[in-house]
C-alpha cells in the first residue's frame, strides 16, 4: 500500500485549498535576575545579573490591548528565569493570554515555578543539566538540593532511565528544533556509550 501523506499542507495541496493562516502577536519579556550556574558556555561569560523586578500592572495592561493569539517568548540574559521571585504569577498571567516559552537550566524544583491551571500553553526549553554540569562521564544526577547543584552522590536505574525516555520522548515529538534535537540525540548516545562500557552499571559522581 503506497504512503498517504495526510499532513495539514499535504491536504491542502491535495485539494487545492490554502492552510489557514494564524495572525498572532509575539511579545519577548526579559526575566532579569541571578544564576545559580556557572556554565562554561554561557553566552553572557557568566556575568553576575541583579534582581529586576516585573512590572505585572504594566504588563498586563499591555496584554489585555492585544488581538489574536499570543506568543510570548521569555528571554533570560545571563540569569535562571526560574529563579525570579515573581516568575510564578507572571507565567500564569502569560498563558491566560497565549502560548508560553521559557528558558531554563532545569535546576529547580517545578513546583516552586510552575503556575496553577492549565500548563498546556506553556514550554520550557530546558537545557541538559543536571547530566551536562557533571565531571564523571555517564552520571545522571538526581536529588538536587535547592541551590541547584548539590546532589546525591549515587547514580541509579530509577533515574537514569526516565531521563533517556524523557530526552527521546521530546525529540521525537517534533517540539525540538534541529539544534535541540541534535544536542539530545548526541548526550544521549554519549551517555549510552558510557554505560555500555560500564556494562551498564550507573556510575557514581565524583567531586563537586
Amino acid at each position: 500500500m503506497p504512503r498517504t501523506d495526510i499532513t495539514p499542507a499535504a491536504t491542502a495541496r491535495q485539494t487545492e485549498e490554502k492552510p489557514a493562516v494564524v495572525n498572532g502577536v509575539q511579545v519577548q519579556v526579559s526575566i532579569r535576575c541571578p544564576c545559580n550556574y556557572t556554565c562554561h558556555y554561557c553566552v553572557a561569560n557568566n556575568r553576575k545579573q541583579p534582581l529586576v523586578p516585573l512590572n505585572m500592572d504594566k504588563l498586563r495592561s499591555l496584554y489585555s490591548t492585544l488581538n489574536g493569539p499570543v506568543l510570548t517568548v521569555c528571554e533570560c540574559g545571563s540569569g535562571e528565569p526560574t529563579l525570579h521571585p515573581q516568575i510564578r504569577g507572571f507565567l500564569g498571567m502569560a498563558v491566560g493570554y497565549g502560548w508560553t516559552s521559557i528558558p531554563t537550566n532545569n535546576s529547580i524544583d517545578p513546583e516552586r515555578w510552575l503556575p496553577e491551571g492549565d500548563l498546556s500553553k506553556l514550554y520550557a526549553r530546558a537545557t541538559l543539566h543536571p547530566q551536562a554540569e557533571r565531571d564523571v562521564p555517564g552520571f545522571i544526577a538526581r536529588g538536587m538540593g535547592k541551590d541547584g547543584k548539590c546532589h546525591y552522590a549515587l547514580g541509579s536505574d530509577d533515574q537514569t532511565h526516565p531521563w533517556f525516555y524523557g530526552l527521546h520522548a521530546y525529540a521525537a515529538s517534533g517540539l525540538a528544533s534541529a539544534g535541540e534535537r541534535k544536542q539530545m540525540v548526541d548526550k544521549m548516545r554519549e551517555v549510552a556509550q558510557v554505560l555500555e562500557s560500564n556494562g551498564w552499571k550507573c556510575p557514581c559522581d565524583g567531586a563537586f
